[in-house]
């Protein structure tokens, strides 16, 4: 009767102990495994990376855009022909000055 009650002991210890081991080491993982918290905010801090890269690239897009519009024949911009003429083939009037900016 003393063995028993010894064995049970030693079982609610053991148990006690199994699930104790169980929940710290699922909580442990919660915080800073594959799939838990700390990678879910790396995770946020991408997406909004990736959201302000997207906003530019369509901006740029826009931009490219507009200023291949105003080259076609129907909306041809004068300004911009001469422009584009100019930077591409470097010809310059000597009668102008001609300032170049690096803007990219």
């Amino acid at each position: 009767m003393l063995i028993s009650q010894k064995k049970k002991k030693l079982l609610y210890l053991s148990v006690a102990l199994f699930v104790s081991s169980l929940t710290l080491y699922f909580s442990i993982s919660t915080v800073t495994g594959k799939r838990g918290l700390l990678a879910l905010m790396d995770l946020k801090k991408e997406i909004e990376y990736n959201k302000l890269l997207l906003e530019n690239v369509l901006f740029e897009k826009e931009r490219l855009s507009n200023k291949v519009f105003g080259l076609y024949e129907k909306s041809l911009d004068l300004d911009l022909l001469d422009e584009q003429a100019k930077d591409t083939l470097g010809y310059v009037n000597p009668s102008e000055l001609m300032i170049v900016l690096d803007m990219k």
